[in-house]
């Protein structure tokens, strides 16, 4: 039997929703176990941090916002220098996993709850916010300065979350009257650091 083209490509598209669809269960699933899947791209931007990171952002007290299993936590504390460092995360079971790494965490929603400190790190947490720009405001209130890393790949299957291309991060930012300071776009990941006060 010889399928037609709309055949083909009906089976096509159901295939690749039921990846798409797998592929947040999956991820939704590691968290429940304390185990962060995303992340496996970021070396460029923490090579990028490590060489030309301005000396503002070191040595201060620091809240790693989403700081998930704490992976990416343990690489930006010997990048920032910090004078103490906090992780925070709604999910108990990633808290645990990055205390077990040795990160001082606790269990804390950025979007219902109070955080304040010398100088917050959003690392490919926006995605995950259910209202990015009102968070923006209360951190930009609690904060002194933010460091704000976020994927602006739309194609990207891996992570949970809302889609942002480079136009609309920036103008959530915008939005959310964020004073940028520099923003470091690293292309070969499709990523934009921006260091804000």
């Amino acid at each position: 039997m010889i399928l037609s083209f709309n055949s083909w490509l009906t089976i096509f598209i159901k295939s690749f929703l039921i990846i798409l669809v797998m592929n947040k269960i999956i991820e939704k699933l590691m968290y429940s176990f304390g185990i962060n899947i995303s992340g496996y791209n970021v070396k460029r931007e923490l090579d990028y941090l490590h060489k030309n990171l301005p000396d503002m952002c070191k040595n201060r007290d620091v809240v790693d916002i989403g700081c998930g299993d704490g992976k990416i936590s343990l690489k930006l504390i010997p990048i920032l220098k910090p004078k103490s460092f906090l992780g925070i995360d709604l999910s108990k079971s990633l808290i645990k996993s990055a205390k077990k790494r040795g990160i001082n965490a606790k269990v804390l929603n950025i979007e219902n709850q109070e955080i304040s400190g010398d100088l917050g790190i959003i690392w490919g947490v926006l995605h995950h916010l259910n209202n990015p720009i009102e968070t923006l405001k209360k951190l930009k209130k609690s904060f002194n300065g933010l460091i704000i890393r976020e994927s602006i790949d739309e194609k990207r299957l891996f992570e949970l979350g809302h889609k942002l291309n480079r136009d609309k991060l920036i103008e959530m930012l915008e939005e959310s009257d964020i004073d940028i300071i520099k923003i470091i776009e690293i292309k070969d990941n499709k990523s934009l650091i921006i260091l804000t006060k």
